[in-house]
């Protein structure tokens, strides 16, 4: 879901009540998946069972996590759901961002 900054995109998403939640507006969340966004991958295939739906907020911060979403999907499509949230389309499309994702 990409929009506007600040008409409640992070609130709607995180009603849907996510097992897990990473949001890259915090800055040690940031570094570290900036830094190895692969480790998204690793962590995710690693979690319990319990770990389905993802919500991650602030994609646009780290457009690598799209190509680590499409590869998760494409690998095990029935084992995760996502939920991404940006305010910058064209942040995304400027770095030449996999939009793919945001299609599924």
């Amino acid at each position: 879901m990409l929009g506007a900054r600040q008409v409640g995109k992070s609130t709607l998403l995180s009603s849907l009540e996510p097992d897990l939640s990473l949001n890259l507006a915090s800055l040690a969340t940031f570094r570290e998946l900036v830094a190895e966004p692969e480790r998204l991958e690793r962590e995710l295939l690693a979690a319990r069972a319990g770990v389905r739906t993802v919500l991650i907020d602030e994609v646009q911060r780290v457009p690598a996590l799209l190509d680590g979403v499409q590869a998760i999907v494409d690998a095990h499509p029935r084992r995760f759901r996502f939920l991404l949230s940006g305010s910058s389309a064209r942040k995304l499309r400027r770095g030449h961002a996999n939009l793919l994702p945001g299609r599924m």
